[in-house]
């Protein structure tokens, strides 16, 4: 049976000291352990003027220790020479002498519970260093697997291990060094790659770099069955050895519940090439927020790990599992655009990810901004949720002349008033548009469009036509208005006339005053936000000498049917906008924040040294992105928003 070997960290070993010493007797180190009381029970020389140590507590637990001879001669054992045992006695040391870089290594062979456990510490460089813990059958070489089915036991130590998190385990990634444990207690190294110049062999190395576990095994069967020497052999076993070991690395893994565990998970089967699970493992946190500190380390180790891959299989650049992981590698390096890029790409390929859409996140195209430029004509460019451009403005010249734009950020679509006033047009893509109203002097506010996009007001005359966005019929006409707000379920009008502030339901025109305007009052609709009562401004009036109406005193209020009206001190939306702009202000910068009101993003214009340009940004930070060059700030651009087209298949 082959069993596992622990993920211990192997370095460099040089021995310390010159010249011979004396070795000491037990009495000379039976007082030395740091913390008393403690029984040495046995000793061995590892180096000139170094002394493996053990001992065990009155617990009964076994500590090894490194004891020095100073420059006087006197022996001592710091605390930081040493070490925790995993077994318990009986117990016994002995001295390897392993082949190349382990010259010095201490092995304590000793019980835990019915299995014997055997545990290697190099005694190097003034301190003893783990390399292997390993349970063995009684009466069989500790660690023993004979992975090449020669007969011969080998041993299997971990080399250039690395940890999840900065030091401490679990341990990720390994290579392996092979050693044959021959009769008398002695290592022998074991061939681990036969012909390095064969293009063969090097292909099966970049599979095994690479963690394609599958391809590298066939690989290595084919060398093995096409080739009777011995290094075929062993780099089928070995590769076969490593397959095995990742894939119960990461099957032990996937039984961990906390973030720390899921994302060990996560890595561990990139490792053992199971990269279907590995980006749903990630996938299923949800979004950045929920990652665990210290996430990135193991993503270092699934990045290089992922280039190696590509190297060896160019397919996997349409994969949709490996995109996922190349965007959490890229994320982890702070390159949010390229994990953008390559998730973007991943959706493409498999738009059923579960998951994925939560990374994509603020990557997501959800919103487009329509803009008329100073010669009326339509440009339109579609945003993430984290304000960056999918693409560049683009001119859409099929409509022609427009005096207007009205859009909601929820819905698809556009409605837009022709340059003359006579014609009022519906449009998806801004290509193509249906007649929705002809008339005379027709107007087309901003906010025309229903929140829930079934309905567009349209003034005319002092009038106002509320008409069906799907087939243009006039669901209400209302005489006299001069002004108007949609509710946000969009059931109602506030509409404001001469009379005052009226509440009009929508399509059936049954009307309620809400506010009276008199001789001494006059009313502004300010906005009616989901949640919150419909905000107005309440002028004191009065006229002057000539008879002409002026205003004397200004109060923003919140109204509620049936309710007195109730101080609203919060800045109107245009005011807020230009507020949360001029964060974004860079010295000696004009700015002008379009009258489009969008919940998530902003847009606004801005001029420095003769140059001006369009830029869009999140409400929520300080970032901008530039959409386009922009005409000086001698107009007013006119914008609307819309929900974003779902992409064409």
């Amino acid at each position: 049976m082959r069993l596992r070997p622990a993920l211990i960290a192997l370095s460099t070993l040089a021995l310390v000291g010159a010249g011979r010493a004396q070795e000491p007797s037990q009495a000379q180190l039976a007082g030395l352990f740091p913390k008393p009381p403690a029984t040495l029970l046995s000793q061995l020389a590892v180096a000139p003027g170094r002394q493996a140590t053990l001992w065990q507590l009155p617990t009964g637990a076994l500590r090894l220790g490194l004891a020095v001879r100073g420059a006087d001669g006197a022996w001592s054992l710091s605390l930081n020479l040493v070490k925790v045992l995993d077994l318990q006695t009986p117990a016994r040391l002995s001295l390897l002498a392993l082949p190349g870089r382990y010259p010095a290594v201490v092995a304590i062979d000793g019980q835990r519970g019915e299995s014997g456990r055997l545990n290697l510490v190099a005694a190097a460089e003034g301190k003893l260093t783990f390399l292997l813990a390993a349970d063995h059958a009684p009466g069989q070489p500790p660690e023993a697997a004979d992975i090449n089915d020669d007969g011969q036991a080998e041993v299997i130590l971990t080399v250039d291990a690395t940890p999840l998190w900065p030091g401490q385990g679990p341990w990720l990634d390994r290579r392996v060094a092979a050693y044959r444990l021959g009769a008398d207690g002695t290592f022998q190294a074991a061939p681990l790659w036969a012909d390095p110049g064969d293009p063969q062999v090097q292909r099966l190395l970049l599979l095994r770099d690479g963690r394609l576990w599958p391809a590298a095994v066939s690989l290595a069967t084919a060398l093995a069955q096409r080739r009777a020497e011995a290094g075929p052999l062993w780099n089928l076993a070995l590769t076969r050895f490593e397959a095995d070991w990742f894939g119960e690395q990461a099957d032990r893994l996937r039984l961990g519940s906390s973030s720390v565990q899921k994302l060990a998970s996560a890595a561990a089967q990139t490792l053992a090439g199971q990269l279907d699970g590995a980006a749903l493992s990630l996938l299923s946190f949800g979004g950045p927020v929920h990652l665990p500190d210290g996430w990135t380390t193991p993503m270092a180790v699934l990045g290089r790990t992922l280039e190696l891959a590509r190297r060896a299989d160019p397919g996997l650049g349409d994969n949709a599992h490996y995109l996922v992981l190349r965007g959490f590698a890229a994320s982890a390096q702070g390159l949010d655009q390229a994990a953008r890029t390559a998730w973007r790409r991943a959706a493409t390929i498999d738009a059923g990810l579960p998951g994925l859409s939560a990374w994509l996140g603020g990557s997501k195209v959800t919103s487009r901004l329509w803009v008329l430029d100073a010669r009326d004509m339509l440009h339109a460019v579609d945003l993430t949720a984290d304000g960056e451009p999918a693409g560049p403005l683009a001119p859409l010249a099929a409509l022609g002349r427009l005096s207007a734009v009205a859009g909601r950020a929820s819905v698809p679509g556009l409605v837009a008033l022709s340059a003359d006033g006579q014609r009022v047009l519906a449009t998806s893509d801004g290509q193509s548009a249906r007649n929705l109203l002809t008339g005379q002097g027709l107007d087309l506010l901003p906010e025309a469009v229903s929140p829930d996009g079934r309905w567009v007001g349209v003034g005319e005359a002092g009038a106002l036509r509320v008409i069906a966005l799907d087939d243009g019929r006039q669901a209400l006409r209302l005489a006299a208005c001069s002004g108007y707000l949609w509710s946000p379920d969009s059931r109602q009008l506030a509409v404001r006339s001469e009379a005052g502030l009226q509440l009009v339901d929508v399509p059936g025109g049954q009307t309620a005053t809400l506010a009276a305007s008199s001789e001494a009052l006059r009313w502004t609709l300010v906005d009616w936000s989901a949640g919150q009562p419909l905000r107005a401004v309440r002028h004191r009036v009065s006229r002057d000498a000539t008879g002409a109406l002026a205003i004397t005193g200004s109060q923003r209020v919140a109204l509620r049917a049936g309710a007195e009206p109730v101080a609203d001190d919060r800045p109107e939306p245009m005011e807020e906008l230009a507020r949360q702009v001029m964060l974004r202000t860079r010295p000696g910068e004009l700015t002008q924040p379009l009258t489009a009101v969008h919940p998530l993003l902003l847009a606004w214009r801005a001029g420095q040294d003769q140059r001006t340009l369009l830029y869009v940004g999140p409400r929520a930070d300080t970032r901008r992105a530039a959409v386009a060059p922009s005409e000086p700030f001698d107009h007013r651009l006119r914008a609307a928003w819309s929900q974003a087209p779902e992409p064409t298949p």
